[in-house]
């Protein structure tokens, strides 16, 4: 074999990779502007409860705008695109989630056929096919590694901007005790946004044990302002993530010995505020209220908005209304309303989900979200498997988020990441062999 033909058998490969990794950059790029455009807004922090007025949001809900359109476009084209880069990648077929995902997109595309507004739904499935061909774009296109970079460029670019737009409207008040910090959108989307960010800089950590530190950096920084978001479903979230994480990803030697000196640990610290005089238990509750203590009882209006919701539900409880409808910008029976406010969300990921699909979408909803963190956990087992603790911590924040906020319930960026992890691992095969830890 001539000299010639070994450089172009070994120059190949490397084109097609510069090539793959052009378009994943490109893609990416693509990506972050369609979703600055579509879940950001830079003044935010100055409107009264974080939110628009109702003739916007109802206007909104009804129409859209061209912006949001294209965007939503751009999200399908940039998958197109990067599933074009990466024709050579094996598709290895997870069988039980792959049913799991196909059953429920069909369940939703399904519903337009009931939808008491059939215009709302189909405009609504077709920014689902878009957020969805991207999804399937990333998850051929990159690696998990690679989704967590992706995940920490969009997510600290929005953090960032976040911080910047605060500072130029003069809301950046972290000192003051009913501060939340917005930044570009409400603080509950924003929790969102720094528990991906969180768990995407631990995964890296891991994952680049040379830039260990740097990562974990990032972690601690967007922890600092997810506490601030005063988000507790957030802050609860990504505990919750972390801890089955970490028991995933350490040995049982450790996870006894350091479950066992954090129970010695805590039963010490509260034997002695009890001995000084102090009430630990109540200072504890108040902290985990994160200074909304007199929101607590009614959870923040939560219990008024779930008793209207709950009405709605009865009429329809196993097929819902049709996907993503909002019932509010549709018709609805308008004696029953007892609360005089535009209903943004269920505020329950839960009844969102069955307001939409019904209860036969929740199960399969469901269906997913177990499938994929058993396999999922299971892989995160593995020696070298770091990444999947991406798609782990991501399915955990969901199931705990759901119960009080509807963010992980309709496509938001923390859930296109979840999608495309979940794809992920429903097209590509296992990048290494599970252990037990």
């Amino acid at each position: 074999m001539s000299t010639a033909t070994l450089t172009q058998t070994h120059s190949a490969p490397t084109d097609r990779t510069a090539a793959s990794s052009r378009a994943w950059l490109l893609g990416g790029l693509v990506i972050a502007a369609a979703t600055l455009i579509m879940e950001h807004d830079p003044g935010v922090s100055r409107y009264e409860g974080y939110v628009r007025t109702n003739a916007e949001v109802e206007a909104t809900a009804a129409g859209g705008n061209t912006a949001r359109r294209l965007s939503s476009l751009a999200f399908a084209v940039a998958g197109v695109g990067l599933l074009a880069a990466s024709t050579r990648e094996k598709w290895r077929l997870n069988l039980p989630l792959t049913l799991a995902i196909a059953a429920g997109a069909g369940w939703c595309v399904l519903s337009y056929t009931w939808a008491v507004d059939q215009t709302m739904c189909s405009r609504r499935l077709i920014v689902l096919a878009c957020y969805s061909l991207g999804a399937l774009g990333l998850a051929r296109a990159g690696s998990l590694t690679d989704l967590a970079r992706l995940t920490v460029g969009i997510s600290g670019g929005t953090l960032l901007l976040g911080i910047a737009a605060e500072l130029a409207v003069g809301t950046f008040l972290p000192w003051m005790g009913e501060y939340r910090f917005a930044g570009t959108m409400h603080p509950n989307a924003q929790g969102s946004y720094l528990v991906a960010l969180c768990l995407a800089a631990w995964v890296l950590a891991e994952d680049n044990r040379k830039n260990r530190w740097q990562w974990l950096g990032v972690l601690a920084f967007a922890a600092v302002f997810l506490v601030l978001t005063k988000s507790r479903t957030s802050v609860a979230g990504l505990a919750a993530a972390l801890a089955l994480v970490l028991f995933l990803r350490t040995s049982a030697a450790f996870k006894f010995t350091f479950g066992m000196a954090t129970v010695w640990a805590g039963g010490a610290a509260l034997l002695i505020a009890y001995l000084c005089g102090f009430d630990p238990l109540g200072g504890l509750a108040e902290s985990l209220l994160l200074g909304r203590k007199e929101e607590a009882e009614s959870f923040t209006g939560r219990s008024d908005i779930w008793r209207e919701v709950l009405w709605f539900v009865d009429k329809r409880p196993w097929t819902g209304y049709g996907y993503e409808i909002v019932l509010d910008a549709g018709p609805h029976p308008p004696h029953r309303r007892s609360i005089f406010w535009t209903i943004l969300s269920a505020h329950c990921g839960y009844l969102e989900v069955i307001l939409s699909v019904g209860i036969i979408g929740l199960v399969l909803f469901l269906i997913v979200v177990l499938v994929g963190l058993a396999q999922s956990s299971w892989r995160c087992t593995a020696a070298r498997g770091a990444p999947y603790a991406l798609i782990v911590g991501l399915l955990v924040f969901t199931l705990v988020c759901s119960a009080l906020e509807s963010t992980m319930a309709s496509p938001t960026f923390a859930v296109f990441i979840l999608a495309a992890g979940l794809l992920h691992l429903a097209t590509r095969p296992a990048e290494t062999s599970p252990r037990v830890c």
